[in-house]
């Protein structure tokens, strides 16, 4: 799944999404998971892969175009929520609606957009 993520904006991951990989292939990401005390910043042609279940935040220090590819093993899965906040409001669901938030998405991978 590809997502424009436009500066300020954060995506929240809420569920399962260890193994999924983040690539940025344009602007900047900041991103962070549970259980991990460090900032992670994204530039271009940067990965990242979630290790940890629970709420992901990911922010876009400047306009990204980010891609998630869910792992790829055998009988795994990715279950998780995707929902996007505006401008540093990290955690407020709901301002999106659910149509806005699939206008936004250039694929749809099976992620449940809430």
């Amino acid at each position: 799944m590809n997502l424009l993520l436009p500066h300020q904006e954060m995506i929240r991951i809420d569920g399962d999404a260890r193994g999924l990989t983040i690539l940025c292939h344009q602007g900047s990401l900041w991103l962070t998971q549970p259980g991990d005390m460090r900032d992670h910043i994204l530039t271009v042609g940067d990965t990242f892969t979630i290790g940890q279940k629970g709420i992901i935040a990911i922010a876009a220090l400047q306009n990204a175009f980010l891609e998630m590819v869910p792992r790829k093993r055998p009988g795994d899965s990715c279950t998780f929520n995707l929902s996007m906040t505006p401008k540093w409001n990290r955690f407020q669901p709901g301002y999106f609606t659910k149509a806005k938030t699939q206008a936004c998405l250039t694929e749809n991978a099976g992620i449940t957009v809430t």
